[in-house]
């Protein structure tokens, strides 16, 4: 947190040689003993007493009194801000942006004892020690190649700050280089590149010169864009970091589920979330209340908008980025998975002049997606389409999109109205979320308009329903309402790993009131899991959808109040199909699987872990259905890597003594598959092994982000010093010889799992005995 005590608007530009290190002042300025003794924070005497020793010394007379006892440091600072008019930086406190300290090497903030701590375009923030040295201040400006704007900090604590600012960048940029160009930035000269506000901050490798630039980069300004660019390239749609007891764990939402990426050692959490904060315009000195924020960049060619958000938690602000892909958009219904013939009555709806259209379902079952798509396959020449959203999530090109301010009294229903008068053919509402709004709409569709918009409601029936409850005449819904598309989203099979197998008996005992869409014999296919679904056995979704078409007897039906078992009825006589039908046939298909479909059409919680729902699938009761995170588990995962039964016996029967979890892997493919697919705690590894060695499997370890933080302690027999220095060169953290002593053992691998709770020290005195 940077707390800021004084910021004086004389501060604003850089610091020239007006100032003096001695106490006889500038023409102008009084001097700080006279200051001292005004604000009555020295005695007559004790300044006389630090006069006299500066006159013998010549050092600075605040520094005298403090070191002496007779000024506290806080006093001094604040009658040096007064004096210099320059803002003062707390350290204790601070946390200082990669961007910033990157643009002074370590050893030239050593040497002027300075901390650049923040940037803004060609300003540079620094905190300084003696900003009263001219020469100093000029020679900052210089090596940073920027405009400074300087600040006051604390004599004892600058030191310390640069040590931990700098020694962590240099541990993190160990860490860095050892993930191959495969997974880095710079990949196929195709870089990430971060716009902010049509400005640029925080850039990336670009076609040209791609590597170069990335290395010129800070460690933790690289370590961000890794994972971002990690989610992208596995098209995830949220990345969470979530602070926890011992470190800092990252997540992503893939297919609507969460699923561990890596964990970042506790020591960098800050820094990370800093980083990404700073990327958002969000406040990085405010950790205290949420706070929202946005970033735009470009990474592999792709057009991407960010959506930053910020909560307070027990151990450290959890933050989730919403990625919003701007150039991988469905361009048809088709392609959602919307079948043949409901798409035909669908389109059929769509293209009259007047009417209304509902899309329903829980939050992120693909509402807005449909209603995309819909609206792409309307806009024309000869077409004014105005959308009213909350927010405005994608750019539709050719399309007049209005985004909502509630602050500033501009709601849903205000924006309607306004478009009423803008000659519109085609509306678009984000979501129908009270009787105002609703009502507005449905009048806008029953004179001369074509109203899209979406509901949170299970199916296409209980959204008339809903609509009365919310304030809608009936006679009002049957004479505007068009059609209704309630959907959800599902899970595919993973097409690389999918193997055909019989419908299980207990599958067929609960589909029993349908089985006449199961056919006797009936296959279906299910994911085995493989590297290219990270295991799940599944890998993109599709849309299951049920399309109600209101005709003139169902519109009948909804007008005198029919209760919604009838006009469910009478949909089913007229062609309606369930979501629950519409996925069985996707299933028999081998699109997804029963489980899936079943989680989703029936609301019901999941059989398995295998075959758990999308986490946006929600039950009765709506809500998001995201839920709190599933705790962690508190015993430590440990894969251990050894070729010889025997000796793998030996360890886990050394390793009972630590109370943790022992995955055991027989040879070196098996290690790395285990080590990917499960994440541990730790990894034990043999060095000699069939299929891969142990500096094979250590090197793919480090080359991959989502396990480059794990710790790896050797296990083998081979004691030669070339051999521990070639493992320790990639990445190893320990080297235990056999046999082993039980003993030594336990004391080692407990040792490296606590390091993953090592507070920032720990990679400080890595990274110093490194300079040394």
């Amino acid at each position: 947190m940077n707390k800021m005590r004084h910021e004086p608007a004389a501060a604003a530009g850089p610091l020239t040689g007006a100032t003096t290190r001695s106490d006889s002042g500038s023409p102008g300025r009084r001097r700080l003993g006279d200051l001292l003794l005004a604000a009555g924070a020295v005695s007559a005497a004790a300044l006389e007493e630090a006069l006299a020793e500066q006159a013998a010394t010549g050092g600075l007379l605040g520094r005298i009194l403090v070191d002496r006892g007779r000024l506290a440091e806080r006093t001094l600072l604040d009658v040096l801000s007064a004096q210099l008019r320059l803002g003062v930086v707390d350290l204790s406190t601070l946390t200082a942006d990669p961007e910033a300290t990157s643009r002074l090497a370590y050893g030239l903030a050593k040497k002027y004892r300075c901390l650049p701590w923040k940037r803004e375009e060609r300003l540079l923030h620094v905190a300084m020690a003696d900003p009263q040295d001219a020469e100093r201040v000029q020679a900052v400006q210089f090596a940073a190649g920027m405009r400074l704007r300087v600040y006051l900090c604390s004599d004892r604590e600058i030191d310390i700050a640069i040590e931990q600012h700098y020694g962590m960048e240099e541990a993190v940029d160990q860490i860095v280089r050892n993930i191959t160009r495969e997974a880095r930035l710079s990949e196929g000269g195709q870089g990430l590149l971060v716009e902010v506000e049509g400005g640029r901050a925080g850039e990336g490798a670009g076609p040209e010169g791609a590597a170069g630039a990335g290395e010129r980069m800070a460690p933790i300004v690289r370590l961000v864009n890794l994972i971002v660019l990690e989610a992208v390239r596995k098209e995830a749609s949220d990345i969470h970091f979530e602070p926890a007891q011992r470190h800092l764990r990252v997540r992503f939402r893939l297919d609507g589920v969460l699923h561990k990426r890596m964990h970042i050692p506790k020591y960098l959490q800050q820094a990370v979330l800093s980083r990404i904060k700073v990327l958002a315009r969000m406040d990085i000195a405010n950790k205290r209340t949420p706070q929202d924020g946005g970033i735009r960049l470009a990474a592999d060619g792709r057009r991407l908008d960010l959506r930053v958000s910020s909560l307070p938690t027990l151990y450290g602000e959890k933050i989730v980025v919403r990625i919003l892909d701007q150039t991988d958009r469905p361009s048809d219904l088709g392609a959602l998975g919307c079948s043949e013939a409901d798409r035909a009555r669908l389109v059929d709806c769509y293209r009259r002049p007047q009417g209304m259209v509902l899309v329903t379902g829980p939050t992120g079952s693909g509402k807005s997606t449909t209603l995309q798509c819909v609206l792409k396959d309307l806009r024309g020449e000869g077409t004014n389409i105005v959308t009213v959203e909350d927010p405005v999530e994608y750019e539709l090109e050719g399309i007049n999109q209005v985004q909502v301010h509630r602050e500033a009294g501009l709601t849903f229903a205000d924006c309607l109205r306004a478009i009423l008068r803008q000659d519109p053919d085609v509306i678009m509402v984000g979501e129908i979320r009270d009787q105002e709004t609703a009502e507005v709409a449905f009048r806008a569709a029953l004179t001369g308009h074509l109203v899209l918009s979406t509901l949170h409601t299970n199916d296409t029936v209980s959204t008339v329903t809903r609509l009365v409850d919310i304030g809608v005449p009936r006679y009002l819904v049957a004479s505007a309402l068009l059609a209704v598309v309630s959907q959800r989203l599902v899970r595919k099979v993973c097409r690389d790993c999918a193997v055909a197998q019989p419908l299980e008996p207990s599958l067929r005992e609960r589909l029993a009131p349908w089985a006449r869409l199961l056919p006797e014999g009936a296959t279906v296919k299910k994911g085995r899991g493989c590297s290219n679904c990270d295991y799940t056995g599944y890998r993109g979704r599709i849309g299951i959808f049920e399309l109600l078409v209101l005709t003139g007897e169902i519109r009948a039906s909804v007008a005198s109040g029919e209760p919604e078992d009838a006009i469910r009825e009478l949909a089913r006589a007229h062609g309606m199909k369930s979501l629950l039908e519409d996925g069985l046939e996707k299933a028999l298909a081998g699109l997804t699987s029963v489980d899936e479909v079943l989680s989703a059409a029936l609301w019901e919680p999941p059989r398995s872990e295998g075959s758990r729902p999308p986490a946006t699938c929600c039950s009765r009761l709506g809500g998001s259905g995201a839920g709190p995170a599933a705790p962690e588990p508190q015993v430590p995962l440990i894969v251990l890597a050894e070729d010889d039964q025997a000796v793998r016996e030996a360890v886990c029967l050394a390793l009972r003594a630590l109370d943790c979890q022992v995955v055991q892997a027989v040879d070196g493919l098996d290690a790395h598959e285990k080590i990917r697919r499960l994440l541990p705690d730790l990894v034990i590894l043999d060095i000699q092994m069939p299929g891969l060695d142990g500096y094979e499997v250590l090197r793919r370890i480090r080359s991959d982000l989502r396990t480059v933080f794990i710790p790896v302690v050797f296990l083998t027999g081979r004691n030669r010093c070339e051999d521990r220095v070639k493992g320790f060169l990639l990445g190893g953290d320990d080297y235990i010889e056999k046999p082993f002593d039980h003993r030594e053992l336990i004391a080692r691998i407990r040792r490296q799992i606590e390091k993953t709770s090592a507070l920032r020290q720990g990679a400080l005195g890595v990274a110093k005995a490194g300079r040394r």
